[in-house]
């Protein structure tokens, strides 16, 4: 995926959106083996799946410590308080655009 004239706003877009497709892949597929339903909708489950293991391969070919700051930063609901950081203002928006390009990288 070219990428590189992405501004890093819209990159962290791209990010949000295929997590949030992640999320509700992943809900699927175990709604779908819980209630024992995968033969009925094979296809559906196969595109689920498919998307999962899309992003799962991307986070684990991901450096770890980026992969790390990435899920946690997707995690948080709120704007991270940047004075409860171990980090500068401009280390942490670095390293998160490090994390937005490592993961798109590997996707």
């Amino acid at each position: 995926m070219k990428i590189d004239h992405l501004k890093n706003e819209e990159k962290e877009i791209i990010v949000r959106y295929v997590m949030k497709c992640y999320r509700s892949s992943k809900q699927n597929v175990e709604y779908l083996e819980q209630c024992d339903l995968i033969r009925e909708k094979m296809e559906e489950y196969r595109i689920e799946r498919k998307t999962c293991l899309l992003v799962e391969r991307a986070l684990n070919e991901m450096d770890v410590q980026l992969r790390d700051f990435l899920l946690s930063e997707l995690k948080e609901k709120k704007k991270v308080d940047l004075n409860k950081t171990n980090c500068s203002k401009s280390s942490y928006y670095r390293t998160r655009a490090l994390a937005v390009d490592d993961f798109l990288r590997c996707l």
